[in-house]
């Protein structure tokens, strides 16, 4: 529902959103979704269109940074993959 809300110009209801998606995953010891809601957090709040530049006074680098480390740890290939990607088209992430 985050990135839903973030496509359609909505940010600060996107934030909302990320935050239950954490709050789910860190409560259940979904490991895997928690790292990928990082991820999902990272991207667009290190795009030049984001409002916001932190959410719950962690920055978009940082987010990137844990899941990329998670990922690492748990060999996710294909989100190691997308990591990469788009840092490779946006420098800031």
């Amino acid at each position: 529902m985050g990135t839903f809300y973030w496509f359609i110009g909505k940010q600060k209801k996107a934030l909302h959103w990320w935050r239950r998606s954490i709050a789910s995953g860190e409560r259940m010891g979904a490991l895997v979704e928690l790292f990928r809601s990082y991820f999902e957090v990272g991207k667009p709040l290190s795009g030049p269109d984001s409002n916001f530049k932190e959410l719950d006074g962690i920055d978009a680098k940082e987010y990137l940074d844990k899941a990329k480390k998670m990922f690492q740890e748990m060999a996710l290939q294909w989100d190691l993959d997308e990591l990469d990607r788009i840092s490779t088209y946006n420098p800031c992430a």
